[in-house]
């Protein structure tokens, strides 16, 4: 194929909306698409996924993206719509072409009192136009990204590389974080299992508050956050009260455990576990919740030195 060759500019330019497609593709090869890659979709689908193939760079007949119909419940109706897919390197790939991406650190993972796999942290960075690295992280919840059989329980594959599987929802949503203008509306095999799974329908998550601890718990985290708060992390700081103090009202406004709300004291113990690990991993847990807007987001030492 020789579309990408064609492509004038830098390889990721967003294309007209008013390109023909056969600027990029042969009839035959548009043919071929329809019948082994696209199958099902109307012929305003098949354009939007050509438009979404040549804005992206990634070649259809190399099963680099692929295009799935699949049933979601609207309303009380159930529709036929298009999902257009790739992988994790198809993500990584045009990040990279960008030539603003690398690699960020190693995916970490959280598990519940149990030791069940419960979220993944996906970290990369972003060179902005200022010329600064940042790292840019996303979570992915077990809960929402698991494909369950009929009877409930994970596929195979999710049953035998959880973490496998939840790290690449989580670094794909990463990637969008970081490149939305390459990447929107396109996501990846693994995000979509859940849709995607043989026999089990579709229907879009309905809004429910966050499940809370129950009061036992809760009281323990705070001890556990109390405790934290004076053990030294691995570069041999440890706080005294008075900073531990600092900390609570720089980062959620309080002044003591037992005004934190439920939620702030999970997201506490997680802060200072992370710091616990190392600086890079607090700054970056810092970074993603003061992204969604659940503690401050300035992640610098005090006067005396001391990350709060």
């Amino acid at each position: 194929m020789n579309w990408r060759k064609r492509m004038s500019g830098d390889a990721l330019a967003l294309v007209p909306a008013s390109v023909d497609p056969s600027t990029f593709f042969s009839r035959s090869q548009i043919d071929l698409i329809k019948r082994q890659v696209a199958k099902g979709v109307t012929d305003d689908e098949l354009q939007l996924f050509l438009y979404q193939c040549a804005r992206t760079g990634l070649d259809p007949l190399s099963r680099q993206i692929y295009a799935l119909e699949r049933r979601e419940k609207v309303g009380n109706d159930w529709v036929k719509r298009m999902s257009i897919q790739t992988g994790i390197d198809g993500l990584r790939l045009i990040a990279e072409r960008t030539g603003r991406y690398a690699p960020g650190p190693e995916t970490t993972y959280e598990y519940d009192s149990a030791a069940n796999l419960r979220k993944a942290t996906a970290y990369i960075k972003k060179l902005t136009a200022d010329g600064t690295w940042h790292i840019v992280s996303a979570s992915a919840f077990w809960d929402e990204y698991v494909a369950l059989k009929q009877d409930g329980t994970p596929t195979k594959i999710w049953n035998e590389k959880r973490h496998v599987m939840l790290g690449k929802c989580a670094e794909s949503l990463a990637l969008r974080r970081a490149f939305p203008a390459e990447m929107s509306g396109l996501y990846t095999s693994e995000e979509m299992d859940k849709a995607n799974t043989p026999g089990v329908e579709y229907e879009p998550p309905k809004t429910a508050p966050p499940k809370q601890p129950p009061p036992s718990d809760i009281d323990e985290r705070a001890l556990r956050i109390n405790k934290l708060c004076t053990m030294k992390d691995p570069d041999g700081l440890g706080w005294k009260r008075p900073h531990a103090k600092n900390w609570l009202k720089k980062r959620f406004g309080v002044d003591t455990t037992t005004a934190l709300t439920d939620q702030q004291k999970m997201d506490a113990e997680t802060l200072l576990i992370a710091r616990m690990t190392s600086e890079d991993a607090y700054r970056a847990k810092v970074a993603e919740l003061a992204a969604d807007g659940r503690c401050s987001g300035d992640a610098e030492p005090n006067e005396d030195g001391e990350l709060l």
